[in-house]
């Protein structure tokens, strides 16, 4: 798997989407590919936090940050 197919993936793998094929390969990747594992955790300590910072400021954050967060990544991922 190509790392812009994982981070498609990753998307919805975070919202709980993914079907389960896509998630076996999305595991496979993720087992063996350190830069998508670390993006992976990123990703994990970004909605910790957000959860986090909604819960203490009581906002929501705007619908376009994911998609903006989403495609600074996947730019970044095929630029290197």
């Amino acid at each position: 798997m190509e790392c812009a197919k994982c981070l498609a993936l990753l998307d919805d793998f975070l919202d709980g989407t993914l079907v389960s094929e896509d998630r076996a390969l999305l595991a496979a990747h993720l087992d063996e590919c350190l830069p998508c594992a670390s993006t992976r955790q990123d990703f994990d300590l970004i909605i910790q936090l957000a959860r986090e910072l909604r819960e203490e400021f009581n906002i929501t954050p705007p619908d376009t940050l994911k998609s903006t967060v989403f495609t600074i990544i996947s730019y970044q991922a095929t630029a290197t």
